[in-house]
């Protein structure tokens, strides 16, 4: 799957079968719960021309109820939001906002409630498709 540009500021996670709306994080992003995964946002650009790229993060197949897969499913996190990141050209300057602290502050409330909401589950887990990185990514 591609990352694709969107023109403002907004994070989906997608997680339990509720369908459960939500919203949260820069501004008033939204947060669907349809799918078992997380679409995180990265955002960068000049003051006038605010710039972000999008990619889904696959949980499907991690049991969230496991210490391993809560951690590989932060691991994916980072990895993709170092992708995105990358591709809107973050410098790392120190006299620049962080693109890369930004996404991960955003993404980190609808993260935890999904790794809550799937410890408090008495639901029999059934692993689901592998999540693809984005490209060029592990």
């Amino acid at each position: 799957m591609r990352p694709f540009c969107l023109p403002l500021c907004s994070s989906l996670v997608r997680g339990s079968a509720a369908g459960l709306m939500l919203a949260f994080a820069l501004g008033g992003s939204s947060l669907a719960q349809t799918a078992s995964e997380v679409t995180v946002t990265a955002h960068m650009g000049p003051a006038n021309t605010p710039q972000a790229l999008s990619y889904p993060v696959s949980y499907a197949d991690l049991n969230l109820k496991n210490d391993h897969a809560r951690m590989e499913l932060d691991r994916r996190i980072k990895v993709t939001v170092d992708y995105l990141c990358e591709k809107l050209g973050e410098t790392k300057s120190p006299l620049i906002p962080s693109c890369e602290a930004a996404a991960m502050r955003e993404v980190k409330a609808p993260v935890e409630a999904v790794k809550q909401r799937a410890m408090a589950s008495n639901a029999h887990w059934h692993p689901g498709p592998a999540w693809k990185p984005p490209p060029g990514r592990k």
